[in-house]
């Protein structure tokens, strides 16, 4: 839990996750694929990295900018959850650089309101797809060493897989901001990951949300598209596709 100096006049005090995420630079992503002591990990734990860090610059953002609605409104607003935030959001960076694949194979899948614990990493013949699987179970490892939440196995996975439902037959932006929204609010209000079908209102938080999440769509997720193209075209002709 993040206790916003803003708010409280204190020094901010930071949870295990947001501690160990803080440490990742652009350079650990780039070091991790250069170095990486399996030559099978070095696309999977890059991309793993930039998602990360992407997830840590975002909620960072977004937990300043709910203190300053709170702070300007005078409205109170519960104590953000950074651990969720960048858990929720994490998941959909992973979901937007494997986007592709998933509407692809979207009618084999099952809307997380149904069935929220299935099963949905079976491997792929496709490297690429198999490599971007892979980057989800790094990052779901990574942040399950540092918080405490109850979750089924592979949840995080499976929630990015999520985003894609067995309706879609192409990438909707207004869409999947819409579903990104829903769920981030769900898991700060909530503290944890979750899906609420009846979300509580709260002011700071919603127009924070609504500064926030089109920047990330417009400015990050582009960038991380190219990162991730980028990575397997050095990989060559064979991991690209």
């Amino acid at each position: 839990m993040v206790f916003l100096k803003s708010i409280f006049g204190s020094s901010a005090k930071v949870s295990p996750l947001e501690a160990a995420l803080q440490k990742i630079t652009w350079d650990d992503a780039a070091r991790m694929y250069e170095t990486a002591s399996d030559p099978t990990l070095k696309v999977p734990g890059a991309v793993s990295m930039t998602v990360l860090r992407m997830a840590h610059n975002f909620s960072t953002g977004l937990l300043k900018m709910a203190a300053d609605f709170s702070k300007k409104s005078g409205a109170p607003s519960p104590q953000p959850s950074y651990d969720a935030i960048a858990f929720e959001t994490a998941a959909y960076a992973h979901f937007w650089s494997m986007k592709d694949y998933r509407l692809a194979d979207a009618n084999d899948l099952e809307d997380e309101e149904e069935d929220e614990s299935r099963e949905s990493l079976e491997n792929s013949d496709k490297p690429r797809d198999a490599d971007l699987i892979t980057s989800t179970l790094i990052s779901d490892r990574f942040i399950a060493q540092y918080t405490t939440f109850d979750l089924p196995d592979r949840f995080f996975a499976n929630r990015a897989m999520s985003y894609c439902r067995s309706s879609d037959t192409r990438i909707d932006i207004p869409e999947l901001i819409s579903r990104f929204e829903h769920k981030l609010s769900s898991s700060i209000l909530a503290g944890k990951p979750g899906n609420q079908k009846q979300r509580e209102f709260d002011l700071p938080l919603d127009l924070a949300l609504k500064a926030c999440i089109p920047i990330f769509q417009i400015n990050s997720l582009p960038a991380l598209s190219e990162i991730v193209d980028g990575l397997f075209k050095a990989e060559g002709p064979a991991r690209a596709e």
